[in-house]
């Protein structure tokens, strides 16, 4: 699959392998989910991270709008929501291999402009070896080169004068889900304020190409990682994730993540940069209700 039609600059980071029309506004993609991938890759049971299925859904949701109506590979997709629901009984392992996943998607509310379509929706259901255990759903707006360069050229910039205060510390992996340092995407400030933090600035995942806003993937990881630390849910398995962005976060300034507890697995959040809420949505966290298999022993 090339880059250009999933927007990403690394092979490395491009997951489907293959797609084909359906029909006049459906996709069918492959992808394929690595053991050893440094985000979504496998625990030592051979679980995958299920936030895979919102990086997938993005790439399979551009390349199918680039694929099904001849949207420009320079074209910048906004989205206004992503979000998914995973079954974990249902769930690939990967012990021995990586999974092969195929993603059936299906576009409706197409806007146009001037003929060339500009907005959509998108619904997915993901399977293995023919049983579905995913789905997702987006909604987004496509812009031209000239259209996202006039929108962000009105960006605010500059850090308000005391919004956080003290020195912020990033919490240790296991408080927030990780297994590595690098993959903490949130910090704690002086008054105990959780932020959208990044332990590695350009992290070649989440930044796998220069970006002028914090990306929607960061944000939902951001918002898991600290809905475990409101909680202390660190052992449960997300399986689920809704993201509205109301507006770009911006990078160079603070973003808050406040989270509230909204049933026995839901957590709900919202970012906030100063006045403005930028994004919110609802994280959903459940104890594994699978058996997984034994690992074996080392000797």
């Amino acid at each position: 699959m090339s880059r250009d039609l999933v927007h990403r600059a690394s092979v490395a980071e491009v997951l489907l392998t293959a797609a084909a029309r359906t029909g006049p506004d459906g996709i069918a993609v492959a992808a394929q989910w690595p053991r050893g991938h440094s985000v979504f890759g496998c625990d030592l049971r051979g679980r995958h991270d299920s936030t895979v299925v919102l990086e997938t859904m993005r790439q399979a949701g551009i390349c199918g709008a680039h694929l099904l109506y001849e949207v420009p590979t320079d074209a910048q997709f906004v989205m206004a929501n992503i979000g998914y629901r995973w079954q974990d009984a249902r769930a690939p392992l990967s012990l021995t291999a990586p999974a092969d996943v195929t993603c059936q998607l299906t576009y409706t509310d197409l806007r146009r402009r001037r003929g060339a379509v500009d907005g959509f929706a998108v619904a997915a259901s993901f399977s293995h070896q023919g049983a579905v255990f995913a789905e997702a759903h987006g909604r987004g707006r496509i812009l031209t080169a000239s259209q996202y360069s006039a929108l962000r050229s009105r960006r605010p910039v500059g850090h308000p004068a005391a919004s956080f205060v003290g020195e912020v510390r990033h919490p240790a992996p296991a408080a927030v889900g990780r297994r590595r340092e690098e993959d903490v995407a949130v910090a704690v400030d002086g008054q105990g304020r959780v932020l959208v933090s990044p332990r590695h600035p350009a992290h070649p995942v989440y930044y796998d190409h220069p970006l002028d806003h914090v990306p929607g993937l960061l944000l939902a990881e951001a918002a898991q990682q600290a809905a475990r630390l409101h909680t202390g849910w660190v052992d449960r398995v997300l399986v689920g994730c809704e993201l509205f962005s109301a507006a770009f976060t911006e990078p160079d300034l603070p973003a808050a993540v406040e989270c509230t507890v909204a049933g026995d697995e839901c957590v709900d959040f919202v970012v906030r940069q100063g006045a403005q809420v930028t994004a919110h949505g609802q994280v959903r966290l459940s104890p594994s209700a699978r058996g997984l298999p034994r690992v074996p022993e080392q000797r």
